[in-house]
């Protein structure tokens, strides 16, 4: 039923679908926070008014999405201020995901829901504006050595923080190291531009980059969330004039083009094929099988009720998004030898030591943990082959 609010018929679909089931309502608003699309089940609901719906439900439409708005406002204006303290200090950032693709996407920096505040710095900045940030209050609760901090950093590309608004993601990179994606980070700064939000100005990716940006994030996360890819579709949606080209050869070049092809395909099934694109575009989309076969995993996987595995976990999804042989080779093989933040809090080693990290990571997780895996799997069969005795 969710899938029916994203139709292009508007909420028609969505009404025939209140017409044809007895709804489970609360099974449904479940379902709706879970993929991060509440807002958008309430805007039907208020939409398609008391005729269809209960009076009691579209009530709690109207004050759920009021709530929302309310505090995406208010963490918007907090994030306003963290952007201008950074630039104060000469640490440029760029908005992205957030209120800056609420507004390029939907055209409201309110209209789509957010915890935390997404934003990139340079590789070189990003010592100074982890200090700016914890003199505004934002901390993390890491027990990490300094070195083992720096570690952390680097192959994670991100941190969480915890401060006065919030929760803020300052990143250097798209992606963690592991996987192995390598975007030209210069030339994207370059691109950059500056958009007003709500009376603000921040800088923003360029729309090329910001798509590119969105599918590969998906892509990451295997969109499991169906947020992820209505994301792309309203995107697309608002920007009928993107340089196709280009982007297509930047993405060839960056070895994320299947990932581009993946994004475009789940937004073209959410849309029952209805989609915007060129039609060289979508002959180019058609030569990937591969990606045809992933777009469907994913889009098939929307309603798995098992959480997703940890995105530092070798999974055939990662490794057939990438194209080139050599990202597959890289990511395999980054995957396998990257120390994380759990290896560091479970062995504490000195740093003149720090490299048997990762002899003691691959022998942890692939020799001793599946072996101690297998042995509790084995007694717990063998518990109960007795207690049928």
């Amino acid at each position: 039923m969710l899938l029916s609010l994203f139709e292009s018929s508007g909420y028609r679909a969505f009404t025939a679908e209140l017409d044809r089931h007895d709804v489970d309502w609360e099974r449904l608003i479940v379902l709706a926070l879970e993929h991060g699309v509440a807002e958008r089940l309430c805007e039907a609901v208020v939409s398609v008014g008391e005729g269809c719906v209960s009076a009691d439900i579209v009530a709690g439409a109207h004050v759920f999405l009021d709530d929302r708005r309310n505090l995406n406002r208010r963490l918007v204006e907090a994030f306003q201020g963290i952007f201008t303290t950074l630039e104060g200090h000469g640490i440029s950032t760029i908005a992205f995901k957030g209120p800056a693709l609420a507004s390029s996407a939907y055209g409201d920096p309110l209209a789509r829901h957010f915890r935390d505040l997404d934003f990139l710095v340079k590789r070189e900045d990003f010592s100074r504006c982890l200090a700016v940030l914890a003199e505004l209050g934002y901390v993390d609760d890491a027990t990490l050595s300094p070195r083992q901090y720096r570690e952390f950093c680097d192959y994670n590309g991100e941190v969480l923080l915890f401060g006065p608004a919030g929760a803020i993601e300052p990143h250097w990179a798209f992606a963690p190291r592991t996987l192995a994606i390598e975007f030209d980070y210069d030339d994207l700064w370059l691109r950059s531009r500056m958009v007003d939000i709500l009376g603000c100005e921040i800088r923003v990716l360029c729309p090329e980059d910001e798509l590119l940006a969105i599918c590969v994030h998906g892509c990451k996360e295997r969109w499991v969330k169906l947020k992820w890819i209505t994301d792309v579709s309203a995107f697309l949606a608002r920007h009928d004039s993107l340089d196709w080209d280009e982007m297509v050869k930047r993405s060839a070049r960056m070895g994320v083009a299947r990932m581009l092809r993946i994004g475009l395909m789940l937004a073209a099934q959410l849309a029952r094929g209805r989609s915007p694109l060129p039609e060289h575009l979508r002959c180019w989309l058609d030569r990937d099988l591969v990606a045809r076969e992933l777009a469907l995993e994913a889009m098939g996987g929307l309603a798995a009720q098992h959480a997703p595995a940890s995105v530092f976990d070798l999974n055939a999804f990662h490794w057939r998004m990438r194209e080139r042989v050599w990202d597959r080779m890289n990511y395999a093989w980054r995957t396998i030898t990257q120390p994380q933040s759990r290896h560091f809090e479970a062995m504490d080693i000195p740093d003149v030591f720090f490299p048997l990290y990762i002899p003691l990571k691959v022998v942890h997780d692939y020799f001793a943990l599946p072996a101690w895996l297998m042995l509790k799997r084995l007694r717990r069969g063998v518990g109960r082959f007795h207690e049928s005795r």
